[in-house]
């Protein structure tokens, strides 16, 4: 187990917990480019 008493003081933590908020972004940004394109696909056609 670290010293850290708390999981927000570990930096291993921090960044692995940023890198988890980064991916789970990309992946909203995906799927709403995604939702645009079959929106627009459905429009058109």
């Amino acid at each position: 187990m670290s010293g850290y008493s708390r999981m927000a003081d570990s930096p291993g933590a921090r960044q692995w917990l940023g890198e988890a908020a980064h991916l789970v972004s990309r992946a909203e940004d995906t799927m709403l480019a995604v939702a645009r394109e079959a929106d627009g696909t459905a429009l058109a056609g």
